[in-house]
């Protein structure tokens, strides 16, 4: 990030909330909102989830309660398949963390809010594997002495007592974690817990995502659809396209083995630009999928095809205001990041 980009996004946000008023009567959109986690503190008993995954509760509904004040919200097929006036807003939540049942699904009955779970089967199926960031996230808050370890050929330590050296170990571990093949981030994964163990003297904790049975019980609600999110979160685009194939056929096999129900939607594990590529979307439209979901931050339609569909990423550090503005500002972005392009 240059030094620039903080006034700038500044500028887009007091844009966009000025932009609000006439944008709410006169333009018609279809968002897709993207969610992750919901809970109020850590939840031991259930699991870890990483602080910069986790939305308060209190701020999540009023979110919710602010939508309602302006949009239809409503499924996601409901969403692509309407081509009507008006602002029409569909929730997904990504991952497959066990509090979008307890804490996220009594508030969408409450409030009569459909969503759309994409899961992440892996961590569904296994308990004690802790996603990477995750245990990043674990390791710089639970370890209060030095860490090392080894992995491909290259040795790392950290001084965790020091906060430099947390930000030097989340800076350096998550892009290799995010650009390593399946092999590679098992090996790095399994190096990193084996030292964090060492470090705290504890077994690490559970992950915190449902288990098998509530996937299936959840798949009975009327009011959460089920999607895929491949098996392992493997970031696709540093994927062959067998290996793009065996993430999602395994996935969606699972989802069927558990609830009956593959998933007619995707959504790519990260998102990003660099997260998926071209020839990833052929690889999974392939597989008889009704579409596929990217982070970019957009409205649905601006996408180019059914396999890059923008999502709005809500960040569990945003205040109302900046959800605000970054949903009405959509245009305002991407004005603004192809203007970044073009002078690059």
């Amino acid at each position: 990030m240059n030094a620039a980009e903080p006034a700038l996004r500044s500028l887009l946000s007091l844009g966009a909330r000025l932009w609000e008023p006439f944008a709410r009567t006169v333009q018609s959109r279809r968002l897709v909102l993207c969610f992750h986690s919901v809970q109020h503190d850590e939840r031991p008993d259930r699991g870890y989830v990483s602080r910069r995954l986790r939305m308060d509760v209190d701020a999540f509904e009023e979110v919710l309660a602010w939508l309602q004040e302006w949009a239809s919200l409503v499924t996601l097929d409901e969403l692509m398949n309407d081509e009507g006036n008006g602002w029409r807003v569909a929730l997904t939540f990504d991952d497959g963390y066990v509090d979008n049942l307890d804490t996220v699904l009594p508030l969408l009955e409450q409030y009569q809010v459909p969503m759309t779970w994409f899961i992440c089967t892996r961590y569904v199926e296994e308990p004690q594997a802790l996603p990477w960031w995750d245990l990043i996230d674990y390791a710089e808050s639970h370890v209060w002495d030095r860490l090392a370890f080894s992995c491909a050929g290259e040795r790392f330590e950290y001084d965790l007592r020091r906060p430099g050296e947390r930000k030097r170990l989340r800076r350096e571990q998550r892009p290799r974690f995010y650009e390593a093949q399946a092999p590679g981030r098992r090996q790095r994964q399994s190096a990193l817990a084996a030292a964090v163990r060492e470090s705290t003297g504890q077994a690490l904790p559970s992950n915190g995502f449902a288990r098998p049975h509530e996937v299936a019980e959840a798949a009975g609600s009327p009011w959460i659809t089920i999607g895929a999110h491949t098996h392992t979160h493997q970031n696709l685009g540093v994927c062959s396209d067998a290996d793009v194939v065996h993430e999602v056929e395994h996935g969606r096999s699972l989802l069927e083995e558990w609830t009956g129900q593959s998933g007619r939607w995707l959504a790519y594990p990260f998102g990003g630009p660099s997260a998926w590529t071209q020839e990833v979307a052929r690889q999974v439209e392939k597989q008889g999928l009704a579409g596929a979901f990217t982070l970019t931050p957009d409205h649905v339609g601006s996408a180019p095809h059914r396999f890059a569909i923008p999502r709005i990423d809500i960040s569990p550090q945003w205040r109302i205001a900046e959800a605000r503005a970054r949903i009405f500002g959509a245009d305002l972005f991407r004005w603004a990041r192809t203007a970044k392009a073009w002078t690059q």
